[in-house]
């Protein structure tokens, strides 16, 4: 399919524009730039997997109670 014709490839008009706005923002300078987290704080694989089984027993004992209850509410009606 052609392009058409009013489609310019080498970039539409409102870069400079852009570029201008954000010419008004201060750079941030490196010690300005956010810290890593600490290496406690990052997720490894044994986190992750914690925090899956966690994830899938509360999802379990959820369904559980949620079931036990519908069968109590119906027993009782």
């Amino acid at each position: 399919m052609p392009n058409p014709t009013d489609l310019h490839l080498d970039g539409p008009s409102y870069l400079p524009a852009l570029r201008a706005r954000l010419a008004e923002f201060p750079q941030l300078a490196d010690e300005d730039a956010p810290m890593p987290p600490p290496l406690g704080a990052r997720l490894n694989l044994g986190r992750i997997v914690a925090h899956a089984v966690v994830l899938i027993l509360a999802t379990a004992l959820g369904l559980l109670i949620g079931t036990l209850a519908g069968l109590l509410i119906r027993g009782a009606a």
